[in-house]
């Protein structure tokens, strides 16, 4: 049972991670095509007048405005040195004749600026609750869960890939939206997105993570909104989805009882606040007693 319930954990960070903006999003092969000069005075062309003249609380339809919206705020969030994520994550599982209920909870500071991050996570799944602290620096590697603090020294490259993976920005590009609907406000806009294209960034950690490979989605069920401030920032993200899946595979190689065919509904809701002042909120864990381990094998133990 422990397996499983670490399995479909592992199933929900994978849908949660792959749902921030900030997330494991991976290169927008389209920029290969495109010289990053091109890209900033796109922006630049279409910034001034034409966001300027758009009444408060009206939907906003003029495409280059809309482009420009969305290119300020890819741009604005990969600026960001440091941040707050606070998020919320349901799901609903049928399987075997039985219904699932799984809640996950996150909070993270992240400082992309000092290479540094703290991330609790609480996760209540079949009849079990575990929260578990993760913190690296570019001096260690630490988890804590159940009481249990395991510590190994950092590496370099690792520690780089880590801060990559977290501070990676998904390109909010028009073209990868079944539908969408840009309303302005005093302070700052709400998109509306409507079903995702296959190919989209927005879930694409999840959709080519090897824990959800074999894994139905079907993209054109998810509706998304996205708060924006005035200056370009997210500040939060709703998203429900609803999909099937069947993690056989992965139940075997565990040595688990198969589960056969899933199906689930999930609803989140993630936060972003302390743009550019979090890192000075992040606290460095107390690792007194904690057991040594080699990197690599700490990490295999939380893969």
């Amino acid at each position: 049972m422990k397996k499983i319930t670490k399995a479909l954990t592992l199933l929900l960070s994978g849908l949660l991670c792959s749902a921030c903006l900030l997330s494991c999003a991976g290169e927008d092969p389209r920029r290969n095509d495109r010289d990053d000069d091109d890209d900033e005075a796109a922006v630049q062309t279409t910034t001034g007048e034409a966001v300027d003249n758009v009444p408060d609380g009206d939907e906003v339809t003029d495409k280059l405005t809309q482009e420009n919206v969305l290119s300020q705020v890819t741009e604005r969030m990969r600026q960001l040195k440091s941040y707050s994520m606070g998020a919320e994550m349901k799901m609903n599982m049928t399987m075997m004749g039985m219904s699932i209920a799984a809640n996950m909870e996150i909070d993270a500071i992240m400082d992309a600026e000092g290479k540094r991050n703290w991330t609790e996570t609480t996760t209540e799944m079949l009849g079990e609750n575990v929260t578990a602290v993760v913190y690296y620096d570019e001096e260690v590697y630490y988890i804590e869960s159940d009481g249990q603090k395991m510590v190994a020294e950092m590496d370099e490259d690792v520690l780089d890939s880590m801060v990559s993976e977290e501070t990676e920005v998904t390109n909010l590009d028009p073209s990868y939206f079944e539908s969408f609907k840009l309303y302005s406000a005093d302070d700052g806009y709400l998109l509306v997105i409507s079903g995702l294209k296959e190919g989209s960034s927005l879930l694409g950690s999840a959709m080519n993570s090897a824990m959800l490979e074999g894994y139905e989605v079907d993209l054109s069920d998810i509706e998304i909104e996205m708060t924006i401030s005035a200056d370009y920032c997210v500040t939060e993200m709703t998203m429900t989805m609803t999909m099937s899946m069947n993690m056989d595979e992965a139940l075997e190689d565990m040595g688990e009882m198969q589960m056969g065919d899933m199906t689930a509904t999930v609803e989140m809701n993630i936060t972003y606040s302390d743009f550019d002042s979090a890192a000075g909120k992040l606290v460095k864990p107390d690792m007194t007693g904690a057991e040594e381990f080699d990197l690599e094998d700490l990490l295999a133990l939380t893969a």
